[in-house]
């Protein structure tokens, strides 16, 4: 083989140098490119990563700019759960608990709640860009003084242009109508319950992210309420037994433990649920969904328990018994963000805890607003 060693090689049109084939790169591996005595500019193809690099005077860089994969859990949070319309019987009125939230996720093979079962695109940062982050709250329970005896939806959870909505608020019923507002008892990502059979429509919700609500009864005079739906369909009422909410979703971005230790989800066995729904009103009140849907209350027995914080889990009907009585208040959302343990994750404005698995670093995100940047 002969070698061509030159000072400089002339323009051949233009800016242009003219080479027959494809211009091929020096290939290392990464071991073997630490091992090179590098000067600024310099320029190889690692065939570890699969990319072209130039050293920078202290560091070798991605050619174009480095980026960062980042898979994600976003979760919004969750509905609260509506009062029964007491109307002077003993029994009141039926009442709904407040649907799970949606859970976005690009991770594994994973999927978002909701009827489509699809997963989101990886997220891609780039280091010391900075994403918004808000973890949304809970919907307001009702309660006797205000919010028309029905839940209020919950809030928007967000990461960079990932939103996830709140689930629906729980209705109310009264007089052989739901009481409806724009505010209480809107359409969210799962469906709530009817208030009894009574009634004749159910709130509308998104079929992309959540599952319809359960129906009510009216049963031997004792109205009761149906289920919020959540990452499954909220069940029927039973008799006097009220709806028990829809079963939430599964994640394995984190473990059992690691969900355990930051507070997020609802582990049953080795499984972490998000998005239950919050369960229906009746003579015996129904049960909340896996994934920290509330539970409601018995007839004339008081307060709706309220969904789980950091689950995005419905508010479980209330039974009204005093002026004090109330729904449960929907759980609030959280973010969590998977990504390679080689850059390091910083947060303003944001409640946060870390975990690691293998080679990722995990950020969980349970409060707050503001952004998260990596270098």
């Amino acid at each position: 083989m002969s070698t061509l060693e030159t000072n400089s090689i002339g323009k051949y049109s233009g800016n242009n140098v003219s080479i027959d084939d494809a211009l091929n790169l020096k290939s290392y591996t990464t071991t073997q490119r630490d091992a090179l005595t590098s000067v600024a500019g310099d320029t190889i193809y690692n065939t570890t990563d699969s990319k072209v690099q130039v050293y920078t005077g202290s560091a070798w860089e991605d050619l174009g700019g480095s980026s960062i994969t980042v898979d994600y859990v976003v979760v919004g949070a969750g509905g609260g759960g509506a009062l029964d319309f007491y109307t002077g019987d003993s029994n009141g009125r039926g009442g709904s608990g407040g649907s799970g939230a949606a859970l976005l996720t690009s991770y594994s093979t994973d999927v978002n709640s909701g009827s489509t079962s699809t997963t989101e695109p990886d997220f891609i940062a780039f280091p010391g860009q900075s994403y918004n982050v808000s973890i949304g709250a809970g919907g307001i329970a009702g309660t006797t003084t205000s919010n028309l005896q029905g839940g209020a939806s919950g809030n928007n959870t967000r990461f960079a242009n990932v939103v996830a909505i709140g689930g629906s608020g729980g209705a109310a019923q009264g007089g052989g109508d739901m009481v409806q507002s724009k505010t209480y008892g809107g359409g969210g990502a799962g469906g709530v319950g009817r208030a009894h059979n009574g009634d004749t429509v159910r709130w509308s919700y998104n079929a992309n992210f959540g599952y319809a609500g359960g129906t009510g009864s009216t049963s031997t005079g004792f109205p009761t309420g149906g289920s919020g739906g959540g990452g499954g369909v909220g069940s029927n009422a039973s008799g006097t037994t009220g709806g028990t909410g829809g079963i939430g979703r599964i994640t394995t971005i984190i473990s059992d433990s690691q969900a355990t230790s930051a507070s997020v989800g609802e582990v049953d066995s080795t499984n972490v649920y998000f998005c239950g729904g919050g369960a229906g009103k009746g003579q015996t009140g129904g049960t909340g969904g896996t994934g920290g849907g509330g539970n409601a209350a018995n007839a004339r027995a008081g307060n709706g328990t309220n969904g789980a914080a950091n689950t995005g889990g419905g508010g479980g009907a209330g039974s009204q018994s005093s002026s004090s009585s109330v729904g449960g208040t929907g759980g609030s959302g959280c973010v969590i963000l998977r990504y390679p343990n080689t850059y390091t994750a910083t947060t303003s404005g944001l409640t946060t805890s870390t975990a690691s698995s293998g080679s990722d670093s995990i950020l969980i995100i349970t409060a707050g607003t503001g952004t998260v940047s990596w270098a």
